[in-house]
């Protein structure tokens, strides 16, 4: 069992979709999907980071960008964790998910 399944986090699913890449992530028996969108022409020095409950049309969603996708990624935890009791969105182990992504380096 690696660290990041101990600790309540891990990929069971990437792969690469025409503008971004698709982490799906088991936390803890709940689905969290991650998408990590690169720098663009329009945007050179911009990373989003979207993570969401599911590709369902009533998914939570959460989408953040700044100059770093470590950074845009922290961005995102911290309002899922601000607005998780308020919105009854559910809480995760941001560290085990960040420990995930780094795993793999998409953080």
């Amino acid at each position: 069992m690696s660290a990041a399944s101990k600790r309540g986090a891990s990929i069971t699913q990437q792969f690469r979709e025409p503008r971004n890449m698709t982490y799906e992530l088991d936390c803890a028996g709940s689905p969290l999907v991650i998408r990590i969108f690169p720098p663009t022409s329009e945007l050179p020095d911009t990373w989003r980071i979207e993570a969401r409950t599911s590709d369902a049309a009533d998914s939570v969603v959460a989408s953040a960008s700044d100059r770093s996708p470590a950074l845009a990624f922290e961005r995102v935890a911290e309002w899922w964790r601000d607005n998780a009791a308020a919105n009854a969105l559910g809480t995760f182990d941001w560290s085990a998910i960040a420990h995930a992504m780094t795993a793999v380096r998409a953080l």
